[in-house]
């Protein structure tokens, strides 16, 4: 997920604070020995230069393409590490929170299918003849029944934890690679059966 904070990434402590102390220490290296004054102008300029890499770093993921679309299918991976793991990160334990009711009723939107946790052939046959995909990769699909105005929310909740365009494009990449990389004699066919990738933006393939 490409949507870090500055807070995060200055390991939880504030800018403000790493900027006030950067101030403090030039401020009073000034009246120490030489030695010493050019020990510490050194690192206050370390710290003011990780502060404005990592605002660098943040303004770049800002400016990510919002998601336009509603991820249909995504690995089990890809959907834990871009969803279930990035609402957690942001959200924290607190499961008395509206956000964590939000992120938790995203998440029932997506149903998990495993083709070896079918218990009977005619299981595996349903699996297979609704997502092929299975054949070949454990996946979570969005509930087929889920409303234009739940797709909205849906939209809304995941561009909230920063899940952007260029995510699902990978997402969709990955599901891809997936199939073709499987020893699956069915490629084709299921790779006719899954979403289309989006075009990557302009900026990105240049």
């Amino acid at each position: 997920m490409k949507n870090e904070r500055l807070f995060d990434a200055l390991g939880g402590v504030s800018p403000d604070y790493v900027t006030e102390a950067a101030t403090t220490i030039i401020s009073t290296s000034r009246r120490r020995p030489r030695r010493f004054h050019k020990g510490m102008i050194a690192v206050a300029a370390a710290m003011i230069a990780l502060i404005t890499l990592t605002v660098g770093l943040t303004i770049s993921a800002e400016e990510e393409p919002a998601l336009e679309e509603v991820p249909v299918i995504m690995l089990k991976e890809d959907f834990e590490r871009l969803v279930v793991a990035e609402q957690e990160k942001q959200l924290g334990k607190n499961k008395n929170s509206e956000a964590w009711h939000r992120a938790e009723r995203t998440k029932a939107f997506y149903e998990y299918w495993d083709l070896s946790s079918c218990r009977t052939e005619n299981a595996k046959t349903a699996l297979l003849k609704r997502y092929p995909v299975t054949e070949c990769c454990v996946i979570y699909a969005l509930d087929a029944t889920a409303t234009d105005e739940e797709k909205e929310f849906i939209l809304g909740q995941l561009r909230s934890i920063g899940f952007s365009q260029l995510d699902l494009i990978e997402a969709y990449e990955n599901l891809y690679r997936a199939v073709e990389e499987s020893d699956s004699p069915n490629k084709e066919t299921i790779l006719a059966t899954l979403p289309d990738i989006p075009p990557r933006p302009a900026s990105e393939e240049e």
